[in-house]
């Protein structure tokens, strides 16, 4: 029994002496599992050193950064050197390729159950376990969709179900599902070549709506100025009209007070003349003009001249007759 229990304590010092330490690096962690315990709950951060046995210990190690899977149409790039886009089929029955990229990273914490249940690397997690998962799941989002909806925000819509149902086939395992990208697309070549002219067309029709647009607005502008050129020619045409009509209103009150004021002036002369011929009808008038006359002879030669054969015989001058002569004459002519 001694000697038993001297031999294990020979072979655990023998193990202890020769143990290897094993430090994570920067972007990775660490876990181990032992022989005859299985995997250990312990995860090694990075830096952090842990002494292990040899012989009877494994050591793993797995990235704690955000881990990429590209699948692309484009040889050469991505994951896979040939097409490796994924193919869906439309709501509408056309068939789509479409470039995925999924982002994802494990649970550090969770890294010794991905040990145990899981993977023991990073790149089988991505062949093993990501990649079948990032090929479905975004598949099965992708089938709603119909292919006038793959140019709308609804292809967006279905890269964010496609990060939701991955996180939810993920969570049990370990892994995170940081971002799903749905990047180009592309249809069977006939479809897209009807899709490309179905563009060009609406484009035509967009540039045609835009220029009958143009042309309409152009024309409403120009009507629009028209219409005023004409108001404010009409406006113009109607001051200028009643400035005329105020002036010959204003010609034609002057005229008409003129008129009114040359009536007036000869009516007054003409009562003036009917007053005088009244009181010059009357015996009153007569002696005036008799005086007239009167005055008008004084002082003034008077001769006789002789009538009748050989000159002999004299007549008379009957100055009353001569005075109503001229009274008749003078009247005649005051009332001319």
């Amino acid at each position: 029994m001694m000697r038993t229990t001297l031999a294990s304590l020979s072979l655990a010092t023998i193990i202890l002496s020769g143990c290897v330490a094993r430090t994570p690096d920067t972007n990775e962690i660490g876990v181990y599992a032992n022989w005859f315990t299985g995997v250990s709950k312990n995860v090694v951060n990075p830096g952090q050193t842990q002494f292990l046995p040899p012989l009877i210990t494994d050591w793993y190690t797995f990235s704690n950064t955000n881990q990429t899977l590209e699948m692309t149409a484009e040889t050469g790039k991505g994951d896979r050197k040939g097409k490796d886009d994924l193919e869906f089929k439309t709501r509408d029955g056309n068939d789509v390729g479409v470039d995925v990229t999924v982002l994802y990273k494990i649970d550090t914490q969770r890294a010794p159950h991905i040990l145990a249940k899981v993977a023991q690397s990073d790149q089988e997690i991505k062949d093993k376990i990501v990649r079948p998962m990032a090929r479905a799941i975004p598949r099965d989002c992708l089938n709603n969709l119909t292919s006038e909806e793959i140019y709308t925000d609804k292809k967006f819509k279905a890269s964010s179900c496609a990060k939701d149902e991955l996180n939810k086939a993920f969570a049990p395992l370990g892994l995170i599902c940081v971002d799903v990208t749905l990047a180009d697309h592309r249809f069977h070549p006939a479809y897209q070549k009807a899709i490309n002219d179905k563009k060009v067309f609406d484009q035509q029709v967009n540039t045609n709506r835009s220029a009958t647009d143009s042309a309409k607005r152009e024309w409403e502008a120009n009507l629009e100025k028209t219409r005023g050129d004409v108001d404010q020619r009409i406006a113009s045409e109607n001051g200028k009209a009643e400035q005329m009509k105020l002036e010959a209103d204003a010609y034609y009150f002057a005229r008409q007070k003129e008129a009114e004021a040359i009536l007036a002036e000869k009516s007054a002369n003409a009562l003036g003349i009917k007053k005088l011929n009244q009181a010059m009808a009357g015996s009153g008038g007569k002696t005036r003009v008799k005086l007239k006359i009167a005055d008008a002879l004084m002082g003034k030669r008077i001769v006789v001249l002789p009538a009748g054969e050989g000159g002999a015989s004299i007549n008379k001058l009957d100055v009353n007759a001569l005075i109503e002569n001229i009274v008749a004459r003078e009247a005649y002519t005051t009332q001319q």
